[in-house]
């Protein structure tokens, strides 16, 4: 732990520059502090062993299509601003209600990978000789739209190459855009497609959505003191991708958590929440031989809510136990059939962590690893008793 360094505006700076420029400071020793309180002490240090390593150059010809979770694709205003993410904008200033999404708002555009959450993640995927493209999206639009991006990103990379495949690495949300793009263009996205690598995506869904919805995970509170509460759920509730995050009711039950009224504000929008449960009915793609899981299944993770009236308003419990990653249900990213590894990596930092980017490599070079332990599905496990999560427990991550 360092001294707080990095004054606000630096923090903006930061954030602004360009990947050769970030790059350019971690390997500069005159500014080891502030990149240590940017990226936090492990994260630094391992950046500067990628940088200062020797590529390998045995993977070459292998491309990457690397994917964000939601919130991980930076979004900049039509005047080049950069809207999301910046921290210390999003408090400070006004951007946090410029992300409000709606036909007469401000458009926002994606322009690159968080780098704060993916540069390890590219760094050490360049690292072993891989070409890696960076696919960002504008998470708060419904999935459908960006797998039609996807598909023009995918055919652009390939060129006129006929047979040209990818490795598709995708953390959280990603994982949803590329199973929607198989689903959507059929055998030419399958052509594309040699191996489909998912990091704690939640194909079953999730309940953190919900709880971000209500205000109560910590980025929402902090915007709503900086702002009127009420306004930024708003905002947050106007994002038609999160509710496509939301749990699949087939598989959790609780159909009433798709009802406007179940919910008690104003801004819950029926239309998206009905698209989020068609999302579910429609999403199938499972090619269990070129994919590949990688979750978590020993922290605290929400997978049920409940009400109860307190006088004339409604308190919301979520609960839940230790069997996923803090925000996805380890049953909710399993899928049947496909080759599942087990990670002790948080959602947020499942992409960057040591013995998952290890195993990934195995995965793309081999088709399997001994970093991670292969899960074998058991039956008859009986399931954790459920206790109230405090929303200070868990963090709708990257």
């Amino acid at each position: 732990m360092v001294d707080q360094i990095l004054a606000p505006e630096h923090f903006c700076y930061l954030n602004s520059l360009s990947e050769t420029q970030l790059k350019h400071y971690i390997q500069n020793e005159t500014y080891r502090p502030q990149m240590i309180e940017y990226f936090g002490q492990q994260e630094y240090e391992s950046l500067r062993e990628l940088l200062a390593a020797r590529p390998n150059f045995s993977t070459l010809g292998t491309e990457i299509i690397l994917l964000p979770g939601i919130m991980g694709s930076e979004l900049m205003d039509e005047k080049g601003s950069k809207v999301w993410v910046n921290p210390v904008d999003l408090i400070i200033r006004n951007n946090f209600l410029l992300l409000l999404h709606s036909d007469d708002a401000i458009p926002l555009r994606p322009i690159g990978l968080y780098q704060g959450a993916y540069l390890k993640t590219k760094l050490s995927l360049e690292n072993k000789g891989y070409t890696v493209h960076s696919f960002a999206y504008d998470w708060r639009k419904p999935i459908g739209e960006s797998t039609n991006r996807l598909n023009d990103f995918v055919e652009m990379q390939a060129g006129n190459k006929r047979n040209k495949q990818f490795v598709f690495v995708a953390h959280s949300m990603g994982g949803l855009v590329v199973r929607r793009y198989l689903d959507i263009f059929g055998m030419q996205a399958e052509d594309r497609l040699d191996k489909l690598i998912m990091l704690g995506t939640p194909n079953k869904g999730s309940y953190l959505p919900f709880m971000a919805m209500k205000g109560d995970i910590p980025i929402v509170k902090i915007a709503g003191f900086r702002y009127d509460g009420a306004a930024v759920r708003k905002i947050v509730q106007s994002f038609p991708g999160l509710y496509e995050l939301c749990p699949n009711v087939e598989i959790f039950g609780q159909p009433d958590i798709y009802t406007t009224g179940y919910w008690n504000e104003e801004s819950i929008n029926a239309q998206y929440l009905k698209a989020a449960q068609n999302f579910h009915l429609n999403i199938r793609a499972n090619i269990p031989e070129k994919m590949f899981l990688i979750a978590n299944r020993s922290l605290k993770t929400i997978t049920r809510v409940e009400r109860e009236q307190v006088g004339n308003n409604w308190r919301y419990k979520f609960l839940g136990a230790r069997v996923g990653d803090g925000t996805v249900a380890f049953d909710s990213a399993y899928l049947n059939d496909v080759t599942t590894y087990e990670t002790n990596a948080d959602h947020g930092s499942i992409q960057k962590n040591d013995n998952v980017l290890f195993a990934i490599h195995d995965l793309i070079d081999r088709g399997r690893t001994h970093y991670l332990d292969r899960y074998r599905k058991v039956f008859g496990d009986d399931s954790p008793p459920l206790e109230e999560i405090n929303p200070d427990e868990v963090v709708l991550e990257l």
